[in-house]
């Protein structure tokens, strides 16, 4: 264990010199300025592993460092933006993701040693509490929420603002685990024709189905679609490991094919957004510039990029939020675009590690469906961006500008470090 731990601080430090050369070509004549936020982040990467050191919170040590390498690498490009102040819009865009990274670090460590220290297995008890607080933390953005982008997905507190579906996420994964841990028997010994015995189907699979039915109306209201796509495939993900059944997922995708044309009909944003991803090139200039410009930058950065602050990654609308992985892929080419990919493969192929070990149902389904809903999320966003897929407007994790993003997905993060750290878990 203490060799172990040796090596991940090593790769730490090693990550934070490439940081720091980073920063020194990115921070022309702004060095002082440079190391300072360079200090900041070594700073609290540092103090995190060490506390987590101390106190065994890091059983799973990579899954701490790939976090902090993405992290690490979307402040780079938060601090390349925010160098060439344009127009005011990134002025200081770097150092407040400085202060949610503080805030991120302090979350994995609570909740991993509250996960660790209260035994995860406890949290199945309170499914429904999860259930309803999920529900009233979206209902609450209808009436007081504010709207970014179309979507009403954003509560306000003065000067801090926070979206809510990022933290019911988790507690609708939470949710489902518990439930179907308990309930998801049914769903694999049920008879291949269920209509004899609708009542019975009705009785094991009407809550699950109401709290998910719920969860998705409040988001349609929200316009927030993308999230509502990242539940849905995280809900059907779930059936199916519980189940082993396969036709569960293609009665899925035929509703998700109804909802989409229920959406393409009833929302004009929604059938703005196919229209683009199908031709951007018909409206350059206007709908289609966002998309049509990190299409350009994608093919700009070429196999190697062009260098951290040599692009010119600010001409595209939101790029600090749904499109940092276009700016990724010009300044760093493909090859760096491809780097992240494979980090965020790891960490999740290391998540679903983490369930196969927990010894438990509710372990194995919780902690694969936050390694699932981590997935989920980088291809929906990857996959809009490059439009393989609509774009949705999701943040990258760990690496988008946004405080609830980074919160929610270091919290996420932490539950798995608990898990990992618990009684019933056996590696090797």
């Amino acid at each position: 264990m203490k060799s172990a731990n040796k090596m991940f601080f090593l790769l730490i430090c090693l990550f934070t010199l490439g940081l720091f050369l980073a920063f020194a070509t990115v921070g022309k004549g702004k060095l002082l300025l440079t190391l300072f936020f360079w200090a900041a982040y070594v700073f609290l990467v540092t103090v995190a592993f060490l506390i987590g050191r101390k106190f065994e919170l890091f059983p799973e040590p990579i899954l701490f460092i790939i976090p902090v390498f993405l992290s690490g690498l979307g402040l780079t490009e938060l601090y390349a933006l925010q160098m060439k102040q344009t127009n005011g819009i990134y002025d200081d865009v770097a150092f407040r993701q400085m202060a949610w990274l503080a805030a991120s670090m302090i979350t994995v460590l609570a909740v991993s040693a509250l996960t660790r220290k209260h035994n995860y297995e406890k949290l199945a008890r309170y499914k429904y509490i999860w259930a309803i607080l999920g529900m009233v933390l979206l209902g609450l953005t209808i009436p007081f929420g504010q709207s970014f982008g179309g979507a009403r997905s954003w509560l306000s507190f003065g000067s801090l603002t926070i979206q809510p579906s990022e933290f019911v996420k988790i507690l609708i994964v939470l949710f489902l685990a518990g439930y179907l841990s308990e309930y998801g028997q049914y769903l694999k010994n049920a008879h291949p024709k269920w209509w004899i015995r609708p009542f019975k189907a009705l009785w094991y699979l009407g809550p699950l189905l109401f709290v998910w039915i719920m969860a998705l109306l409040l988001l349609v209201f929200q316009r927030d679609l993308g999230t509502a796509v990242l539940y849905f495939g995280v809900f059907l993900a779930l059936i199916y490991l519980v189940s082993g059944r396969f036709s569960y997922v293609v009665a899925g995708g035929l509703v998700a094919a109804v909802g989409a044309v229920i959406s393409l009909a009833a929302f004009d944003h929604v059938r703005m957004r196919v229209k683009i991803w199908l031709n951007p090139w018909n409206d350059i200039t206007g709908a289609g510039y966002q998309i049509v410009q990190s299409l350009f930058a994608l093919g700009s950065g070429g196999i190697l990029g062009v260098g951290f602050g040599a692009g010119q990654p600010e001409i595209i609308p939101s790029v600090h939020n749904d499109f940092i992985i276009a700016a990724i892929a010009e300044e760093l080419g493909l090859m760096g675009g491809l780097l992240v990919l494979a980090m965020f493969l790891a960490l999740c192929a290391r998540g679903l590690y983490v369930a196969k070990k927990t010894g438990t149902v509710f372990g194995f389904l919780l902690a694969s469906g936050l390694s699932l809903l981590l997935a989920w999320q980088v291809i929906v966003i990857v996959g809009g961006v490059v439009r393989l897929l609509p774009l949705t407007g999701v943040n990258l994790p760990f690496i988008s500008y946004g405080g609830s993003s980074l919160v929610s997905s270091y919290a996420t993060i932490g539950l798995l470090q608990g898990m990992a750290g618990g009684n019933n878990y056996h590696d090797g």
